[in-house]
């Protein structure tokens, strides 16, 4: 067997891997031979080559993964490098993503001197760049990006077969992992949090995780790196936010970071306690105005009890005269990826903390996508303070009966001090609410389908769409804070609650005399987290960055809430617009028209549920003890009557 056999070996855990099988698949595989294609022979290490193996998927269109071909590269590269190697791949993968050449053919003396222009005084990337210098390595860096999607997709996956590497156990020195889930979360929530003039600083590149996954369209100048030792630790961070065309402004981290009101701030946590707490204490201190920071570490640091020393700590950010915790959240399992069975927790701090902050203990949760989106309404209105809001996982808690209380942060609430409703206003409201539920919906009324042609799905991109004038694309307006009113502001974090802020309308035209307002019709949407959209019906609205809007021109095969709906059915992480598959319409006008339907019966069904669970509470509170009662039931087939 030869050396370049050997590199492109693919084991049987490997197949099964690059098809999206499990192992023993494989196996049965090699046993029931396909007539004509029988599976590659193993070479005499009982590997298999991987060319072979990938002709053979595609003749016979076995496993699960139409993309294997695309996908080798990267099984190879994990199955055949050690951390080390990997870790220069990344690097020439940074290479090839601030260079824009390909790596094999240019010259290496040239490369070098593409990259001592970009880094002249070797502050990231030049050392690294001169270590990686390998003909073998950036062929298989190109090879690695040409099989995905983008430089910054092979990056990422690469970077997540070098950490399978290298790792090692939990230390209690260094921050936290987050899991992809809790990283999506943190990327959308302060994305909902930040001003659309605002800045996200990530301390000492521990929220990079959260961060790459944000819009692909922000711009540079909105993410700051504040660093402890800006010249050593952060040389990997600032390649990883490189290959993902994102440049952070640097600064220490003891110094003033220069933040912009509005700006959210990123950290995940160590989980020794004091060193955890230095970083806390000086992420306050940072805080002023509208600024806020999300902080991510253990629970037992965060929520949970601790020793009366630590404790003390822990208690200035509860304290009136520094008071900054406005959320404190104990998460469920599994969220930490270094180690899964450790509970992690969530802040939420800002420098007008109130009296009354919102607490959380929901360890013993299932997370789900719902759930996800719970948690984040929950952590938008605490940071409005909307005390008039439901709020759907968190409760209220006295900061001083915290004080007072010790222990977890988490589980202390408010007493509740219900007030006791007449029996006559339950009577009335449950026959309100009977008549509401029993009277007959006409949403639907008079939709009656007919087969007119077996119809071909046609797509185009969103960007095709826009180069063509058939969809406008508007950019979202950088607005400072205004005078309340009665316009609406859309906003990436009111696209995710649901509710949009209210402005005065004057005030707006005053400061921002060029914004321009939805029309009618304008479909409004969010690339950040899990892309959103809405279709604005009423328009005039304004639009705030990152928000943007798309207006359909006249007459084109395109429908507004078709496109809204395609928008929103997008997976999570799906950031790149451009590349949206969007759906065209035989007859626009006829499917806006149904789908405008199903959108009406969509709040019917919201509000009857809403009244469902209001009757049920009532029945709880006032049927139980007899102080209604209900006659003429009909009888209940379950006890058999």
């Amino acid at each position: 067997m030869t050396t370049d056999e050997a590199a492109t070996a693919l084991s049987l855990a490997d197949v099964a891997r690059l098809a999206g099988v499990r192992r023993p698949v494989v196996s049965m595989w090699r046993k029931r031979v396909v007539a004509g294609a029988p599976f590659p022979a193993p070479m005499t290490d009982g590997r298999f080559r991987a060319d072979e193996v990938l002709d053979w998927l595609e003749t016979t269109r076995r496993g699960n993964n139409p993309e294997a071909r695309r996908d080798a590269a990267l099984t190879l590269a994990r199955s055949h490098h050690d951390a080390p190697t990997l870790d220069r791949l990344l690097t020439l993968l940074t290479v090839r993503a601030v260079t824009g050449v390909a790596l094999a053919a240019t010259d290496p003396e040239d490369l070098l001197d593409l990259v001592d222009e970009i880094d002249p005084d070797d502050a990231w990337l030049f050392s690294e760049a001169e270590d990686a210098d390998s003909q073998l390595l950036r062929a298989e860096a190109d090879t690695l990006a040409d099989a995905a999607w983008t430089t910054a997709d092979a990056y990422e996956e690469l970077l997540v077969a070098s950490r399978a590497r290298g790792a090692a156990r939990p230390s209690a020195a260094k921050p936290i992992e987050m899991g992809d889930a809790l990283a999506r979360f943190l990327s959308t929530a302060a994305r909902a949090l930040v001003t659309d003039h605002g800045t996200l600083i990530d301390v000492s590149g521990t929220a990079a995780d959260a961060l790459v996954r944000n819009d692909p369209d922000l711009p540079e100048s909105t993410i700051v790196l504040a660093a402890h030792d800006p010249d050593s630790s952060l040389r990997g961070i600032r390649r990883r936010y490189a290959a993902h065309g994102q440049r952070p402004r640097v600064t220490a981290f003891e110094e003033d970071w220069g933040t912009p009101d509005g700006a959210v701030v990123l950290v995940t946590l160590p989980r020794d306690p004091k060193a955890a707490f230095d970083i806390a204490d000086e992420v306050a201190l940072q805080l002023s105005g509208r600024t806020m920071a999300l902080l991510v570490g253990p629970a037992s640091v965060l929520t949970d009890p601790l020793p009366r020393d630590v404790e003390g700590r822990r208690d200035t950010f509860l304290r009136p005269a520094a008071r900054t915790l406005i959320a404190a959240v104990r998460l469920p399992q599994g969220l930490d990826r270094a180690a899964g069975r450790e509970h992690l927790a969530l802040w939420l701090l800002g420098s007008d903390a109130p009296e009354i902050i919102r607490v959380g203990d929901l360890s013993g949760h299932q997370p789900s996508e719902v759930w996800w989106q719970q948690l984040l309404d929950d952590i938008v209105a605490a940071s409005r303070q909307a005390s008039e809001r439901a709020f759907a996982l968190l409760q209220p808690a006295s900061a001083t009966t915290l004080l007072a209380a010790a222990g977890s942060l988490a589980s202390l609430r408010l007493p509740t001090t219900e007030q006791v409703a007449a029996p006559a206003d339950d009577a009335a409201r449950i026959q309100q609410l009977l008549e509401s539920l029993s009277a007959p919906t006409t949403a639907l009324d008079g939709l009656a389908p007919t087969l007119q042609v077996d119809g071909m799905r046609r797509h185009i991109t969103l960007a095709e769409a826009v180069r063509t004038r058939q969809i406008a694309m508007l950019a979202g307006a950088r607005l400072a804070a205004l005078p309340s009113g009665s316009t609406r502001v859309w906003t990436a974090g009111a696209l995710a609650t649901g509710l949009p802020e209210v402005v005065d309308l004057l005030a707006l035209t005053a400061a921002y005399p060029d914004v321009k307002l939805t029309e009618p019709g304008d479909v409004i949407f969010a690339t950040s987290g899990r892309p959103r959209a809405m279709v604005d019906a009423a328009g005039g609205a304004a639009v705030a960055y990152p928000a943007r809007a798309l207006r359909v021109a006249p007459g084109t095969p395109f429908s507004a809430r078709a496109l809204a709906a395609t928008i929103n059915a997008l997976p999570p992480g799906n950031s790149k617009w451009r590349t949206w598959a969007i759906p065209l319409a035989q007859d626009a006008d006829q499917a806006d028209l149904v789908l405008a339907r199903l959108d009406d019966v969509d709040a019917e069904l919201r509000a009857r549920q809403a009244h469902v669970d209001e009757l049920r509470t009532l029945v709880v509170r006032s049927v139980l003890p007899g102080s209604v009662a209900f006659h003429n039931l009909r009888p209940d087939p379950m006890k058999g009557e």
